[in-house]
């Protein structure tokens, strides 16, 4: 779920948690629920207690969509929580309302709204996009397009797409865009073996989960963690493992001294 801090001009206002659903899971409003408490307890210390919107977005058809409020009983019969959230399923929405904001980055959102998806929606889509300089936007119209499309449609959509690659692949923003992707890509890769190195700390040595959690964000070469396991996997006590982990340091100073002035 993605929590935003919405802000006036004399500082934040609310807080709004959307929940966004492909397929349906009866706890997605547990879910958003564990999203809205997390965000309250980050932001109260700094804005106190904020309003907040919850919000829970259904992108395809679905049966049995439960409805708000989450209700918790009780063994005697009375309520132990009740959480209300906005339960938006998009095929009930108009296509013209949303559009009729004027927002090009809702263009993905629209065609997943009532009415006909064709060539002629999406050509309208990326004529817009592009007028607008929303190249990032354009990979996520032609994600949720493919999803729609069929056949010669799809075919149609995957060409289209290829030669608007072809025509922008070498202007500044498609480079922009590209390059973002691949950092963003990076980003989960590196999220990803950190918590690797983290849950081999926390299987062999617990006590030293705490430690590795902290010395994991000095990792920010793919190419370290394969050392760092591999020195982890060869420790015989914690004291070796803790060694390994407060060395990571050491070798952070040591990149900084070596590089170029």
């Amino acid at each position: 779920g993605n929590v935003l801090l919405v802000e006036g001009s004399k500082g934040p206002l609310y807080l709004i948690e959307i929940e966004f659903q492909s397929t349906l899971h009866p706890y997605m409003p547990l879910n958003s629920l564990v999203n809205c408490a997390r965000a309250k307890k980050k932001y109260w210390k700094a804005y106190g207690n904020l309003p907040i919107i919850a919000a829970v977005i259904y992108l395809f058809d679905e049966q049995n969509i439960p409805d708000p409020p989450l209700r918790w009983s009780a063994p005697i019969e009375e309520t132990t929580l009740l959480f209300s959230y906005l339960s938006i399923q998009m095929k009930e929405l108009p296509r013209q309302e949303l559009l009729g904001l004027q927002e090009p980055e809702l263009w993905p959102l629209a065609l997943l709204t009532e009415g006909q998806v064709d060539r002629i929606i999406v050509s309208e889509m990326f004529t817009d996009l592009l007028n607008h300089k929303r190249y990032q936007t354009l990979s996520i119209g032609h994600i949720i397009a493919s999803w729609l499309l069929r056949g010669e449609d799809l075919d149609w959509l995957n060409k289209e797409y290829q030669k608007m690659y072809e025509l922008f692949e070498d202007s500044p923003a498609w480079k922009w865009m590209e390059e973002s992707a691949r950092q963003d890509e990076r980003k989960k890769t590196l999220a990803t073996l950190r918590q690797g190195v983290v849950e081999m700390v926390a299987l062999h040595f617990p006590k030293l989960e705490r430690l590795a959690k902290a010395q994991v964000r000095l990792l920010d070469q793919t190419e370290r963690f394969t050392q760092v396991m591999l020195r982890l996997s060869q420790a015989q006590n914690s004291d070796e493992a803790q060694d390994v982990l407060l060395s990571l340091d050491e070798n952070e100073e040591a990149e900084k001294t070596q590089e170029p002035m």
